[in-house]
């Protein structure tokens, strides 16, 4: 991937896990963090996916708590 080359929302989708695990390379999370500088739609993605997970681990915490 060049410096320059983009990403397409789809890219985007595929990498998520690692995008959110952060366990990218530089260059690829520099072209994920750009694509959601112009991608509102992958923004919305990218936050509805961090609220699964973090709903995901708040019931995990209730279920050992009960």
């Amino acid at each position: 991937m060049t410096e320059r080359e983009s990403i397409t929302c789809r890219d985007f989708i595929e990498s998520l896990d690692d995008f959110v695990a952060d366990e990218m390379t530089p260059e690829k999370k520099s072209a994920a963090v750009a694509h959601l500088g112009e991608c509102r739609s992958c923004v919305a993605y990218d936050e509805s996916y961090r609220r699964t997970i973090a709903l995901e681990r708040s019931l995990k915490a209730d279920d050992r708590q009960a």
